[in-house]
């Protein structure tokens, strides 16, 4: 009886440690996600700006 609630009280470790472990892994998938998205509109941005400044310089 003592035997299988030991048993259950490692399994419930093994499933939160599981658990965490996952929610690890999507934590740094969406960081480096947010990252690369980042890097995208700062990338998008200063290409528009670019295209932008001969326009103004030139005036429109």
């Amino acid at each position: 009886m003592s035997h299988r609630k030991l048993v259950s009280i490692v399994d419930l470790c093994t499933s939160i440690s599981n658990i965490s472990y996952h929610l690890n892994q999507l934590c740094v998938w969406r960081k480096i996600y947010c990252t690369q998205h980042f890097a995208y509109t700062v990338r998008e941005s200063t290409f528009s700006l670019s295209m932008q400044v001969p326009q103004l310089r030139c005036g429109g």
